[in-house]
């Protein structure tokens, strides 16, 4: 196997160098930790405000104070990419993606190469350590896109280097979970990753149609690592009976990678090596250990935009360790996203929508927002906020790419509206069901 190291470095990433910088701040004591975070939270801030003129704009005035920065909403972002980029970075020398998420906040975000080489060489090292320093090998419940060759083969190559094998979250038939555990009977993984809903669909065949647990099956499996939608305690206990193994959870988004995930004592290490977070009030203050509050997140490394004082959208709380990483993770209000009901039963992840949006953003729509409601089995409601209406190509676009995902054909009634409410958690989800089961 070719070392991975050499292949992320091909790429542009150098994984190395991004090891030995977040080992700088491991044997940090807390006060040299905060002198240390506060140090880079201040180098970020400086570079943004003299090269980035979206951020310089915003502030409107250099700041002395951290808690006078101005607050960086998903919004700000919904611009020309150029004009997100700070100076010296471009789609040539950054990593590009866009995101819709969960939130329905479709844009487009950038990375410098060392800081997405940090956000990998993090996970990296938590994930072994669930596995005690060993290594890995995945089952990986993720989505992948379709329809583009180009971006299927990226998703393809990234998987063999990294040991993964990708199972199809949009197939939750009993036949298409017959070959899956095939497939944990012939190899030995070690963890499984994916959508809290599509595993939980998953358990639901296991415990309906195997006697044994899955570690039976497949001894060499140690744990299951959660990651979109938050699952509850009762969920969670269900999965490890079914599974045999510790079901851990993950926190984060796309454009800021993990934020937190959960250690063997199921407490959500924070990657402050990375990330500065903050929790404030509905006025903007800050607030104290303990108290919850909107989530603030600050990227220590990202040069290519200004993810500073960025509001991720979540709700949560932290409180205080004197051992690295310090800060963690108290309390955190997530989503548990809804199915998709299909005519034939079948049940499919919301997060479904994701893939299906990114049809939208890739177009260069002025789409700021939307969500997507299922009214009916076949009957969904798409509602937008826009500053125009969009085309009957576009709408036709959707309509396709719904069908290439979901199998059948949906019923669309396009609504454009001139905002969408938050929910209590703080976070929008992007769609909901109406359809009673």
């Amino acid at each position: 196997m070719i070392n991975n190291q050499l292949v992320w470095k091909v790429m542009g990433y150098d994984i190395e160098e991004a090891n030995n910088i977040l080992k700088d701040s491991h044997h940090l004591s807390p006060e040299e930790f905060m002198k240390w975070r506060d140090d880079k939270i201040w180098k970020i801030f400086d570079y943004h405000y003299e090269n980035n003129n979206l951020f310089r704009n915003k502030c409107n005035e250099k700041k002395s104070n951290w808690n006078d920065i101005p607050i960086m909403k998903k919004t700000d972002f919904q611009i020309d990419l150029d004009d997100v980029l700070s100076r010296g970075y471009d789609t040539g020398n950054a990593y590009i993606a866009n995101t819709s998420g969960s939130s329905g906040h479709p844009f487009w975000f950038a990375k410098d190469k060392l800081c997405h080489a940090l956000a990998w060489s993090y996970l990296q090292r938590r994930y072994e350590e669930l596995n005690d320093g060993k290594s890995l090998i995945e089952a990986r419940f993720f989505g992948h896109v379709k329809g583009n060759i180009n971006l299927y083969l990226k998703e393809k190559l990234k998987d063999y280097f990294l040991k993964r094998t990708r199972f199809n979250v949009f197939d939750h038939t009993n036949e298409y979970f017959d070959q899956v555990i095939n497939k944990f009977k012939r190899k030995p993984f070690t963890y499984i990753y994916g959508y809290s809903n599509s595993l939980l669909v998953f358990t639901d065949y296991l415990a309906k149609n195997n006697a044994e647990t899955l570690n039976k099956i497949c001894p060499s499996l140690k744990f299951v690592l959660l990651t979109a939608e938050l699952t509850t305690d009762e969920q969670r206990n269900y999965m490890s009976d079914i599974f045999g193994v510790p079901i851990y959870r993950e926190y984060g988004s796309s454009e800021t990678s993990i934020i937190a995930i959960e250690d063997s004592n199921y407490q959500w290490n924070i990657a402050s090596n990375r990330l500065h977070i903050e929790i404030v009030d509905e006025n903007d203050n800050s607030l104290p250990f303990g108290h919850r509050g909107r989530i603030l997140i600050t990227d220590l490394y990202n040069y290519a935009m200004p993810i500073i004082r960025y509001e991720i959208g979540d709700i949560g709380s932290l409180t205080q360790t004197d051992k690295n990483p310090f800060i963690k993770l108290k309390s955190l209000d997530g989503r548990l996203s809804d199915f998709i009901s299909l005519p034939d039963g079948r049940k499919l992840p919301g997060l479904t929508f994701y893939y299906i949006s990114r049809s939208i953003i890739e177009s260069g729509t002025s789409i700021k927002r939307f969500i997507i409601t299922q009214k009916k089995i076949s009957e969904f409601v798409f509602e937008y906020v826009s500053n125009q209406e969009l085309s009957q190509s576009m709408k036709k676009n959707i309509i396709i790419e719904s069908k290439k995902y979901l199998k059948f054909d949906v019923d669309y009634i396009f609504k454009r509206v001139k905002s969408i409410a938050d929910r209590p958690s703080g976070k929008i989800q992007h769609f909901f069901s109406e359809v009673i089961n």
